[in-house]
């Protein structure tokens, strides 16, 4: 059995939740798997999502940030679930190739060297601050809560006046209510903000 947590820091689960999740997992011999396509990377303020947590997951999937473009996705874990795969059993359509892997060795020396970590985090910042801002204005009660971590913010649309009932649904009753999600380049310079 296999636990897939999906990396969203627009629906960002409790770190309590994640701890316990993971304590059951081992408990069971389940292995626990964090999704980071969209969110690692640095794009939540931390390399990968799911440290916010303080969890290890026993595998971890990237693609998309990876290698700046290039077509490419891996997959990093623990070496004794790593090896236990036949050789060749772990491959798919963006299996390393050289230009992409060289692209990957980019990236990463960019993340380490530039800061981009702590960059999302501040970035992240800077949108929360002016969404919070502008839901705090005369007339903008559409705006119900504003979330996400590092540079990946989202802002929920909500009924006027009530911060649990969906807008643009026809209002109906949700866990999650209508959202609109910005994730900021790292890299992007602090006044591109005001355009």
């Amino acid at each position: 059995m296999v636990i897939i947590l999906r990396a969203d820091p627009n629906r960002t689960a409790r770190p309590e939740f994640l701890r316990r999740i993971k304590a059951i997992a081992e408990k069971h011999g389940i292995l626990f798997i964090s999704d980071e396509v969209q969110a690692g990377m640095g794009r939540t303020g931390k390399m990968f999502s799911i440290e916010h947590a303080g969890v290890q997951p026993d595998l971890i999937t990237l693609a998309k940030g990876l290698a700046g473009g290039f077509p490419l996705s891996a997959i990093v874990g623990r070496a004794e679930v790593m090896d236990a795969a036949h050789p060749g059993g772990l491959g798919g359509t963006y299996a390393g190739n050289p230009l992409s892997v060289a692209a990957a060795l980019a990236v990463l020396e960019v993340i380490d060297e530039e800061g981009l970590c702590d960059r999302a985090t501040s970035i992240g910042r800077e949108i929360a601050g002016r969404l919070n801002e502008i839901a705090s204005r005369q007339g903008m009660d559409r705006i119900g809560d504003v979330r996400g971590l590092g540079a990946m913010v989202a802002f929920e649309l909500v009924a006027r006046g009530n911060s649990k009932t969906a807008g643009g649904r026809g209002g109906e009753e949700r866990a999650y209510s209508d959202f609109l999600r910005y994730a900021r380049e790292c890299d992007s310079p602090s006044r591109s903000f005001d355009d």
